[in-house]
């Protein structure tokens, strides 16, 4: 299933002003996008095709000077994403049925080198096809 690069794909369209990467920051100020282990089905049927949630964070790091910039960056990223209306898949193993922010934007850490995290999650709602 490729909803995971769809989805990052889409966050780099939106997030114009950041690099965006997989799972983790990189060592510049970018955008991450990583799963979260609380996804689950909601509904399996007869011919495997699923109901699926899958819960993703995403993560700022930025500067401290930054600090303003960067949220605004994130908190736009999570409105534009609840405002999509499809994701399609690339290689239709999924249909796409929407994404709602479940944690708003909040603050991670800050470390000694000065960078900041914000953190944002999103639940996407997702119709799997079995392979």
């Amino acid at each position: 299933m490729d909803y995971e690069k769809q989805l990052i794909s889409k966050v780099e369209e939106i997030a114009e002003s950041y690099p965006v990467f997989a799972d983790i920051n990189s060592t510049i100020t970018s955008i991450s996008v990583a799963t979260l282990p609380a996804s689950t089905t909601i509904r399996k049927y007869y011919d495997g095709v699923e109901d699926k949630e899958y819960i993703h964070e995403l993560t700022v790091k930025a500067k401290a000077s930054e600090r303003e910039f960067a949220t605004q960056e994130l908190a736009s990223v999570g409105q534009q994403l609840e405002k999509i209306d499809d994701i399609p898949s690339g290689d239709n193993s999924y249909d796409f049925g929407g994404i709602n922010v479940t944690n708003e934007m909040f603050f991670s850490e800050a470390t000694t080198d000065g960078w900041i995290y914000f953190k944002m999650q999103i639940k996407t709602l997702l119709t799997v096809y079995k392979e």
